[in-house]
């Protein structure tokens, strides 16, 4: 698990570096840049769950789903470029190719090797009876579902989104063109998916240090938007993307503060 935090967060700084010299040098490609710079964007947000959440053997063995269904997808993708079901013509192409075998390999790989470890462990993962859920658990719950909602509406329908966004329509029509051409925004909107699941499952089982993971995600992610806002590369409504998560952040650490003012005051003994 610290492993792939470490290729997660490696991956995305190398992809975030490497977008940006071709978001100025390439402005023709700018809009499916942007697109997959969210992509690297949730590689961060997954390394910081996978090193927060690394000594859960429930997490693991639900990661291994995870894992396993965004590697598959990419395996989709990497099957309808290489038997030409791709529009030739689109933008991208290569660079989605190499990205879908490589990640895909990995994510396929790392799933098994997890696999492995818990059953070389002998642990038997147990689904626990969900206690109630505390104030944390139900805020990272609504974001859970807001991300579900999101994740689909990015998969198959992300121009819808982005028109409300007031951003360039990506050049991958999904499924819903003549020919399957799957690209950023599809990735994107299937990383989406899988991170809603994480946070649904954090949220229902109380696991303290994924909900912290959220946290700073999110916080992650509201800078994330804030910097491409202020240099002109995202319209300002965008910032509506990123809104619910830092509501969320903003209660979760009013109610912290509120526990440790609780705790300081000194109890009078009674006699």
């Amino acid at each position: 698990m610290k492993l792939y935090s470490a290729w997660s967060i490696t991956l995305s700084l190398v992809m975030i570096t490497y977008l940006f010299f071709v978001y100025y040098s390439a402005p023709e490609e700018d809009a499916e840049t942007i697109y997959a710079m969210c992509v690297a964007l949730f590689h961060m947000i997954y390394g910081i769950w996978f090193f927060k959440g690394h000594d859960s053997s429930q997490f693991a063995q639900r990661t291994i789903r995870g894992r396993t269904i965004y590697g598959v997808f990419l395996l989709v993708v990497f099957i309808t470029m290489f038997y030409g079901i791709q529009d030739p013509e689109t933008v991208w192409l290569s660079r989605v190719y190499l990205y879908a075998i490589v990640v895909g390999f990995v994510e396929l790989f790392s799933a098994v090797m997890t696999k492995v470890a818990l059953n070389k462990c002998d642990q038997i993962v147990n689904q626990k009876t969900a206690s109630k859920m505390t104030f944390k658990s139900k805020n990272r719950f609504v974001f859970g579902v807001y991300l579900l909602l999101l994740g689909f509406l990015t998969l198959f329908s992300p121009n819808t989104l982005l028109s409300f966004l007031y951003l360039p329509e990506t050049t991958f029509s999904g499924f819903s063109g003549d020919v399957v051409s799957l690209g950023p925004m599809q990735i994107l909107g299937v990383q989406i998916l899988i991170l809603g699941s994480y946070n649904l499952f954090a949220a229902r089982n109380n696991i303290e240090a994924l909900v912290e993971a959220g946290m700073r995600g999110g916080s992650i992610t509201v800078v994330f938007f804030v910097v491409f806002v202020a240099t002109g590369i995202l319209h300002p409504i965008t910032l509506l993307l990123p809104a619910i998560d830092f509501v969320s952040i903003i209660l979760i650490a009013i109610e912290n503060q509120i526990k440790r003012r609780e705790d300081t005051i000194p109890k009078i003994s009674s006699r």
